[in-house]
């Protein structure tokens, strides 16, 4: 049997109470109005959040990198401001782009900043429409109660109506068998119309009840159709958010899209800058050859490639190197050449690679260089390299090659 209702529901302001007071029938009066969808409308939500959240944190993480790649740049722009009138311009283009960059992020927040305030707002909604549905699933269970109860009154006075059957067949057979009772029949029989008098009473208050239900049936399917324009709204507002959450998707890829530009223009001009800085430190090597490697070789000079070129010729002619052993010999950065420091004086050469940042490849190649000129002009050689800075990799390296390094500190 249905749990009756604790009073009566004449407005929605009682359903609410109602609800409010029996909680266990909100999540009965949901699973009956909700949708499949609408129930699980907060776990797309919070997977929408995690979405936007991993994405405003990869935002972030490119910032943070681009940022580090402009500190980077300026630094390597300052350092160059002084000597190249080229990594002005560079360092204008880098700046302007920043700028940008700067605003579009700004721009962005915006965006963000407005998604989550629509996103409260459509939390709201929810919650009322919640309470709005778990109110009418009270009405709902009201109403089945009643017509439960209903139900047993039309069960009891089928009852009493087949009771008063029996009483008059009863009665009608004592008529047959006992006439000299008649008059004692007579007064059961008024009885028994005090009995249908009264089941007319009843069944009089049955119908009464009966168009009270009707009435409150009515009721709760007027507040049902309002909870379905309710929901139909909301579906609508979930519609237009999931287009504007397009939108705001597309507005990110670009925003990526414009990141990842720059960051391919600043790694170019990295590059751009690295290869300025290795050429500038290969013509000062070469202009200060003596002071540079004077620690290795007595009267060191740099050896002009136009005279040592024709030695190379002389030894490919002579079968010692081959035409490709001339290529690499002649694209050697700086060859130095000069006499040890021990009592015999030998003459000696270096072969030199010159790089910013002086890798395992850098060793590589000046040893590689280095054995090939030897064995062009039978004459003992050393690999060099010099840079600013020198990698753990090209450290060890330069031990199992024999090969000497020397860091130049920038200029101040």
């Amino acid at each position: 049997m249905a749990e009756p209702l604790p009073y009566e529901i004449r407005t929605i302001e009682d359903l609410v109470r109602l609800l409010q007071t029996e909680p266990q029938w909100v999540e009965r009066l949901r699973q009956i109005l909700f949708t499949k969808q609408l129930l699980q409308l907060p776990e797309v939500l919070e997977r929408y959040i995690a979405a936007n959240e991993e994405r405003i944190a990869q935002l972030d993480e490119l910032l943070r990198e681009s940022r580090q790649r402009s500190a980077r740049l300026d630094e390597l722009q300052a350092e160059s401001h002084q000597r190249l009138a080229r990594l002005e311009e560079l360092q204008a283009e880098n700046q302007r782009l920043l700028a940008a960059s700067q605003q579009r992020l700004a721009w962005l927040e915006e965006l963000l900043a407005e998604s989550q305030q629509r996103l409260a707002r459509l939390e709201e909604l929810q919650a009322e429409s919640q309470q709005r549905l778990a109110r009418l699933e009270e009405l709902q269970a009201e109403s089945q109660q009643r017509l439960a109860r209903l139900e047993e009154l039309q069960a009891e006075s089928q009852q009493r109506l087949a009771r008063l059957e029996e009483l008059q067949a009863e009665s009608q057979q004592r008529l047959a068998r006992l006439e000299e009772l008649q008059a004692e029949s007579q007064q059961r029989l008024a009885r028994l119309e005090e009995l249908q008098a009264e089941s007319q009473q009843r069944l009089a208050r049955l119908e009464e009840l009966q168009a009270a239900s009707q009435q409150r049936l009515a009721r709760l399917e007027e507040l049902y159709a309002q909870g379905q324009e309710r929901l139909n709204r909301l579906e609508e507002l979930l519609l237009q958010m999931q287009q504007r959450q397009d939108s705001f998707e597309e507005r990110l890829d670009n925003m990526t899209r414009i990141l990842n530009e720059l960051a391919e223009r600043v790694t170019k001009l990295e590059i751009d800058v690295a290869y300025l800085k290795g050429g500038f430190m290969e013509i000062r090597a070469m202009l200060r050859a003596g002071a540079l490697f004077g620690r290795n070789l007595r009267k060191a000079r740099a050896v002009d490639m136009g005279e040592l070129a024709d030695q190379l010729y002389e030894a490919m002619e002579a079968g010692r190197i081959t035409d490709e052993d001339l290529s690499i010999l002649l694209e050697t950065d700086l060859i130095v050449h000069g006499f040890s420091r021990d009592k015999e004086a030998r003459p000696m050469y270096l072969t030199v690679e010159v790089s910013y940042v002086i890798d395992e490849y850098d060793v590589e190649r000046a040893a590689a260089r280095a054995r090939l000129l030897q064995k062009a002009l039978s004459v003992d050689t050393i690999p060099v390299v010099i840079g600013n800075r020198l990698t753990a990799e090209a450290h060890s390296l330069s031990q199992t090659y024999k090969a000497q390094w020397i860091l130049v500190k920038k200029p101040t």
